[in-house]
């Protein structure tokens, strides 16, 4: 045990302690209020352990003493002052020291400049820095992902613009306590002014941020993410307070929600990674500075693997210029990095889950299908949702969930094979997605990474039921189908599946002539044989076909093949396949002249249809109830038939229900001419040339126009329009509406031909007549 010294060697003690500087300053800040030895350490910006020697020796002499406090949970050595009877006076954070020829000496505890991080000139945020420098918010909320260059960013405006202001950088430290950000604070605000630091640190926030804005002075709470609850909340009440021309800056993984943004005082600012000529150019910047070649495809690669973040980009470039690795390997090592030690740090492993099931989906998923994947409760998983939102991953909008578009670019989070492996999961809830916009999603989903296996069974299920749900999206499914067809390792019939169906829509839709259409058809048929349901409703579709091409026999014959097989068929499948049976049946018999038995046909198909509650194919039906209707010229039951078209077609999707209309359009024109409402005729006439999907009645409107130009008075245009389609005859158009076109050039068809007419076809032809 050391011995106490002599009073006399205790004053020189005394005194040699006293002037030491940092000594007085340790003092100075125990005149303000008690403190720890941390505390005091991290505001005089000194060693811990000096600091607690510089304690212990003054504790020794008597001039401070201390004594156990608990404090968060710990036993804390608190010291204050000791002192009584020296000439030398503390006065809130002040030393004064008066000698006896009255000479006076003050000095005060002055808070060291802040060190601001070392930044690079920005390349590729000047609309970030316009905002800043133009903005009149007295808070700046900078927030973004990490290594974005968030500190760099703020680091740089305050030496460009800031310079001569009194510039205070707070980066957070766990131990600090709202009264800690407090005390330091005002010190600040004591060595701006030059006021008393006590009279400071015992007044409100208001009078602290009155002093700090009347001086201009800059405050920075960087990783605002991770400051405590108390010295955040003092932060806040601060920020509220500040005026221009003084600013907060409030640096963030997030946005912070508890500013006052319905002041108009934040400016909230969030900062993205780069766009790819940002990058691209910070890359030949960096290359530059540390003397390594990059080739524009190396560049490239970099961009496109970093996302655009600056840290990524510095990560990767230094350490292929230390190593000497592969870039790829550099790559691959730097972007695993990133993930671990930064988006590591605020997302957990089912957070990051929602991300990679986000990515693998394309970038949008409905959030039940998601809650559905995770297995979590609606509750829990809005909860995940929330906070990746918050922290600016996702957008929420409605029912659906979406990647952000400023972090698309982001290296993926998992590996190829793990995404892919999300993918067909993703795929496979989607597929069954009550939604028919999801399912379509879905089957993209499948096409795009090949998942035949998967979607196989899909379209042969809509092939044999002729579901009419994927017409909603027809140049969607179009593509998706298309897709397949590249897929490698395709068997021949999964080849003829795909091609089947594509051709199916091309003629649907117009985009393939029907006699080519045929041609693929009968050319792959073939190969479904093994599965004899399929074949049999491919078959009888092909057969109504063929007899729209002119081949009657070919196409008769092949319907009969068709029923044979159908009759084989177990009760469940023959009811799949009767309405195709007899949507050929009555093909045939339309152009056989048996409209009654055409008729019949379409009204039992509908009612099948209907039975199984597939709208789109139950309106398609009608049509065809209609399209014969018109033919028998019984115009009251037509129009009942079209008003049950318009009805249904309501409840389809846009697509389907588009294309019903377009397949509807000819006899709502052709009911207004035959009651000679020519006014509504015309406007029905202009609403379906406004149908994407008119191509496929394009024959029907033609005819039409052109009875419709002759009827109104307009002969010219009438006849040039019927020599044009008598000239080249569209696809499919019987000799009934080309006797209306001769008669319009006036050409007298023979008795016989007029015989021949249908009901329907005659009440336009007596029209015509009427019209002379």
């Amino acid at each position: 045990m050391v011995e106490s010294p002599e009073p006399a060697e205790k004053l020189d003690v005394l005194l040699n302690t006293i002037k030491n500087k940092v000594n007085i300053q340790i003092l100075m800040l125990l005149s303000m209020r008690p403190s720890y030895t941390r505390e005091i350490a991290e505001v005089l910006q000194q060693d811990e352990t000096s600091i607690s020697r510089r304690l212990k020796h003054l504790e020794k002499l008597g001039v401070v003493r201390s004594r156990w406090k608990r404090i968060g949970g710990r036993n804390v050595k608190i010291y204050e002052l000791n002192i009584e009877g020296f000439s030398i006076r503390f006065d809130g954070g002040a030393l004064e020291v008066s000698f006896s020829k009255g000479e006076t000496y003050r000095d005060v505890v002055r808070l060291r400049r802040s060190i601001i991080p070392e930044y690079q000139d920005p390349i590729g945020r000047e609309e970030e820095l316009y905002a800043i420098h133009s903005s009149n918010a007295p808070i700046i909320h900078v927030w973004g992902l990490p290594g974005v260059g968030k500190s760099s960013l703020v680091a740089w405006y305050i030496r460009r613009y800031r310079g001569s202001d009194p510039v205070y950088w707070y980066t957070p430290i766990p131990s600090d306590t709202g009264e800690t950000l407090k005390w330091k604070l005002s010190l600040l605000a004591s060595t701006i002014t030059g006021m008393d630091a006590r009279s400071i640190l015992n007044s409100g926030v208001e009078t602290l941020a009155r002093l700090l804005s009347m001086h201009s002075a800059v405050i920075v709470f960087d990783d605002f993410h991770e400051i405590g609850k108390e010295p955040r909340e003092y932060a806040l009440s601060l920020a509220e307070k500040i005026e221009n021309p003084a600013r907060v800056f409030i640096i963030s993984r997030y946005r912070e929600k508890k500013l006052p943004y319905w002041k108009g005082r934040v400016l909230d600012l969030e900062v993205g990674p780069l766009p790819p000529e940002a990058t691209a150019e910070l890359l030949e910047t960096l290359a530059r500075d540390i003397t390594i070649n990059l080739s524009r495809s190396d560049v490239a690669r970099i961009a496109k693997s970093s996302g655009g973040i600056p840290l990524l980009v510095h990560g990767i470039i230094n350490l292929y210029k230390s190593t000497g690795l592969p870039l790829d390997e550099c790559i691959n090592r730097a972007v695993t990095s990133y993930y671990e030690s930064e988006i590591g740090e605020i997302l957990g492993e089912n957070d990051k889950l929602i991300l990679e099931l986000l990515i693998a989906s394309g970038g949008t998923l409905p959030a039940e299908t998601l809650c559905d994947i995770l297995a979590l409760k609606q509750i829990t998983c809005s909860r995940r949702l929330n906070a990746l939102k918050r922290l600016g991953f996702i957008e929420v909008l409605d029912d659906e969930v979406k990647v952000r578009e400023r972090i698309a670019g982001l290296p993926k989070v998992a590996s190829t094979h793990r995404l892919r492996l999300l993918a067909r999961q993703v795929a496979r809830a989607l597929s069954r997605h009550p939604d028919i916009k999801r399912r379509m999603q879905g089957l993209l989903l499948m096409a795009e990474n090949c998942f035949i296996d998967d979607i196989v069974p899909v379209i042969e299920e809509r092939l044999l039921y002729g579901s009419s749900w994927m017409t909603c999206c027809f140049g969607l499914y179009h593509s998706i189908v298309g897709k397949l067809q590249y897929c490698s390792g395709l068997t021949l019939y999964q080849r003829s599946l795909f091609t089947i169906e594509k051709t199916l829509i091309e003629v649907s839709t117009n985009k393939l002539g029907l006699k080519e259409g045929v041609k693929t058809l009968q050319k792959h048929v073939e190969r479904l044989r093994s599965k004899k349901p399929l074949y049999a409703r491919v078959a009888a579709l092909l057969a109504g076909l063929l007899v729209k091409t002119g081949k009657m026999d070919e196409g008769k014959n092949l319907l009969d093949e068709a029923k044979s097989i159908y009759q084989e068929l177990p009760r469940d499948l023959k009811k799949v396949i009767e309405p195709t049976i007899l949507g050929s049946d009555t093909v045939i018999a339309f152009y056989e002249g048996d409209l009654e038995r055409a008729l019949n046909n379409s009204i039992r198909e509908a009612q099948i249809e209907l039975e199984k509650e597939d709208f789109g194919n139950y309106a398609v039906a009608l049509v065809h109830i209609a399209v014969i209707q018109s033919y028998m010229g019984e115009i009251s039951g037509l129009k009942k038939t079209l008003a049950e078209v318009e009805e249904v077609a309501s409840l389809l999707y846009g697509d389907l229900r588009e294309h019903i209309m377009a397949l509807a359009s000819p006899l709502f024109i052709y009911t207004s001419i035959v009651e000679r409402d020519l006014r509504g005729a015309r406007a029905r006439l202009a609403e379906a040339k406004e149908n994407r999907f008119i191509g496929y009645v394009e024959g029907d409107i033609q005819w039409e126009e052109a009875v419709l130009d002759y009827l109104e008075g307009d002969l010219d245009s009438a006849r040039e329009k019927a020599r044009r389609i008598l000239e080249d005859p569209p696809e499919g158009m019987v000799g009934d509406e080309l006797l209306l076109m001769r008669v319009i050039l006036g050409q007298e068809p023979s008795e016989e031909e007029v015989a021949k007419l249908s009901g329907g076809i005659m009440k336009l032809y007596r029209l015509l007549k009427a019209q002379g």
